[in-house]
């Protein structure tokens, strides 16, 4: 590889440290909870509002990618999108298990044995809609970061 003397091999013109794609452990910290919380919020809303749930988390994931980005100082990297892609799969659903839970939970609550197939339609639908709702929002995130 060429360097600012000439050429090196890879192994010695490597850096130690990259200021661009090392992370401290406070980054690291900030990073994983903004995309947490920021996955969170948007599963939350993209779960209650059905189809159109595709446009808003796509976005979502790109706001939540701006931010983790601007919080941990503009790091980029293979580390950086772990913390991005795995922070918002894991918060979009946790976000659309708890909209899920507000919305029918009384009603599971009430429900009896035999009425267990409308229940596992409703749990079926907010399922797929969580999980379409969660890969758009690593789409769009994943369009911000690379």
């Amino acid at each position: 590889m060429q360097g600012p003397v000439g050429f090196r091999c890879k192994k010695c013109g490597t850096l130690a440290f990259d200021p661009l794609t090392s992370f401290t452990p406070t980054q690291l910290i900030l990073g994983t909870g903004t995309a947490l919380v920021a996955g969170v919020i948007a599963g939350f809303i993209a779960s209650r509002i059905g189809f159109f749930s595709i446009f808003i988390a796509y976005f979502a994931g790109g706001f939540i990618a701006e931010a983790v980005t601007r919080v941990t100082g503009f790091k980029h990297g293979p580390v950086m999108r772990a913390i991005v892609l795995g922070g918002i799969a894991a918060g979009t659903l946790a976000g659309a298990i708890g909209a899920f839970w507000i919305q029918f939970g009384p009603i599971i609550g009430m429900a009896g044995a035999d009425d267990a197939f409308p229940l596992q339609s409703l749990v079926v639908d907010a399922a797929t809609w969580a999980l379409l709702a969660a890969g758009a929002a690593c789409v769009g995130a994943w369009s911000k970061l690379r």
